[in-house]
């Protein structure tokens, strides 16, 4: 980690430079807008902010430069972490955590808005009180994937129907994945490693600011944080079924691990060389994770008298990543489709226009490869970097109430920091590759990341779509392979797992 606390002290010591310099120097930050912002125009929070950008910048500074001294603190004391327990490191964690994330809560003002947020607090209002799952315009709808607000619902009927209730959960789902990455390093790489990663990510600034937003990017995280874990354990009947079991509820939050059993699978392979076993048992995952499907397929062939796997926004996104105007991020129909195509579209049920955008997204590829091609390092620029999402979800309708300084302070620590962490994991990563090539552990992490990005490529990208792949960027980050105690910690990791790898 001195790898990763030295960046974090350039970065913060940059910006503190960088601070007093644009009071003499006033660029037109205007014309950054087409390659920062993944729809090619700055939010309004971002415009509002710059107003305070060098006392911004000063505060986003130092707190690189102190995070820098905690985690050299951190990789000085190492060893010592050690002599404690499980137990005891994982509360003192567990209730740092809650509390950023409570206090993160309190202070932030925070409006669901009109889209994402809105939506889930919307169908999980509806759930908690035996309604229907409708649009906020009372139309039935399978618009966005249930999972998360299905989650929010259990909680609303215990507890009310009420903002708090559903930030707390949040607060709750960033703690356990927290905790369930120390389990699952551990048995990756070595308790040494899964003490750092854990460290780490309670640190991670968008970590806690997540908390604050209604968005299912972090419940799917933790979902796909269990099925890894789970997948990395004894090759028996039951763990496939609760693997399957872990795939249905995450793709019922997101059904983007569609295809994500042919990782599994060929993980499977590699570490057991049993392919009749693996074979077998990823029939059963496939089955489980239907099985979780089913109800809400079902639901919605009743409605819209055809198949819908979990949503009808995937032809939607499709289309919208692959057109003439496509930036690589969220567009707006009305700025890719012609008025034919609107007025069609306004004919047609919501899984028909689904189908339909589908169609025109397939089509633009097939006939324009090349140029589709073309717009996929943006897609991936936005989905590696653009960690600030998280800020800028949290505080996109109130940030009025927050001093413009502050603003910039939160984008630019959370940005330093995920930078800091995720160049660390791209070094890291081209070592595991060389050293282990096809081992268990590197087809697992490296399949992972690998589908995320092609899956990537395929639709649109945001930043908070990384959330789910931040436990592995976290996880090689802190994995130093010239160490001989972490190497030897993770070969023990590695052998307590997998007895034939």
């Amino acid at each position: 980690m001195i790898r990763l606390s030295s960046l974090l002290a350039v970065f913060g010591i940059g910006l503190m430079i960088i601070s007093p310099l644009l009071l003499l120097w006033h660029p037109d930050w205007m014309s950054f807008q087409s390659i920062l912002a993944s729809d090619g125009m700055f939010d309004g929070f971002i415009l509002y902010g710059l107003k305070g950008l060098p006392l911004g910048l000063l505060l986003a500074g130092s707190f690189l430069v102190l995070a820098s001294v905690v985690v050299y603190i951190m990789e000085r004391k190492a060893g010592k972490l050690l002599e404690y327990s499980t137990r005891t490191f994982l509360t003192a964690l567990i209730i740092i955590k809650m509390c950023l994330c409570l206090i993160t809560i309190g202070v932030t003002p925070y409006n669901i808005g009109k889209y994402d947020a809105y939506s889930n607090f919307h169908y999980a209002k509806n759930l908690a009180e035996g309604e229907p799952v409708v649009s906020p315009e009372g139309r039935p709808t399978a618009w966005w994937p249930i999972g998360y607000p299905l989650l929010l619902s259990l909680f609303f009927r215990i507890l009310g129907v009420k903002v708090w209730v559903a930030q707390v959960i949040n607060a709750g789902i960033l703690t356990l994945t927290m905790v369930l990455t120390f389990y699952w390093v551990r048995d990756l790489m070595g308790i040494r490693i899964a003490q750092k990663a854990a460290l780490v990510l309670t640190l991670l600034p968008s970590q806690t600011f997540y908390a604050v937003p209604l968005m299912s990017d972090m419940f799917f995280g933790l979902l796909l944080l269990a099925l890894l874990w789970v997948i990395t354990k004894k090759a028996t009947g039951y763990n496939a079924s609760l693997a399957g079991l872990l795939l249905g509820l995450a793709m019922l939050t997101r059904p983007t691990l569609l295809f994500f059993p042919l990782v599994l699978l060929l993980y499977r392979l590699v570490r057991d060389k049993d392919w009749k076993r693996a074979l077998v048992h990823a029939v059963i995952i496939i089955l489980a994770a239907e099985a979780v499907l089913l109800p809400w397929q079902i639901r919605n062939y009743r409605l819209f008298h055809q198949f819908v796997l979990v949503s009808t926004n995937g032809g939607h996104h499709l289309w919208m990543g692959n057109n003439p105007q496509a930036r690589g991020g969220f567009l707006p129909v009305e700025w890719h489709a012609t008025r034919q195509q609107l007025k069609y579209m306004s004919t047609l049920s919501e899984a028909e226009a689904d189908r339909y955008a589908l169609r025109q997204g397939l089509n633009y590829i097939a006939q324009h490869p090349l140029q589709a091609i073309q717009v996929w390092p943006k897609k991936l620029f936005y989905l590696l970097f653009k960690d600030s999402r998280s800020v800028a979800t949290a505080i996109a309708d109130t940030h009025i109430k927050i001093a413009p300084a502050v603003i910039i302070g939160m984008l630019g620590a959370t940005e330093g920091f995920y930078t800091a962490v995720l160049l660390c994991f791209f070094l890291s990563w081209v070592a595991l590759i060389r050293r282990e090539r096809a081992s268990p552990r590197n087809v697992l992490l490296s399949g992972t990341v690998l589908y995320f990005l092609m899956i990537t490529v395929a639709f649109i990208a945001e930043g908070r779509y990384h959330q789910p792949l931040v436990p592995i960027f976290v996880l090689l980050a802190v994995w130093n392979p010239s160490t001989p105690s972490e190497e030897q910690a993770a070969a023990a990791g590695l052998e307590s797992v997998h007895p034939a790898a």
